[in-house]
């Protein structure tokens, strides 16, 4: 397994895109640019011990 310093991950990385995407203001306007469409509202669900 690679080990990387917290400084050099990106939204590429897993461990950072499930960090990211688990707040859903920031999780809802990404899916915002990425889908090209407005959404009202986006609800978290997330699996305990993925990460």
């Amino acid at each position: 397994m690679e080990t990387r310093k917290f400084k050099d991950l990106t939204i590429r990385d897993a461990f950072m895109f499930a960090a990211v995407m688990s707040d859903s203001e920031i999780c809802r306007r990404v899916l915002e640019l990425a889908l090209g469409i407005p959404i009202s509202e986006v609800h978290i669900q997330t699996s305990a011990g993925q990460y």
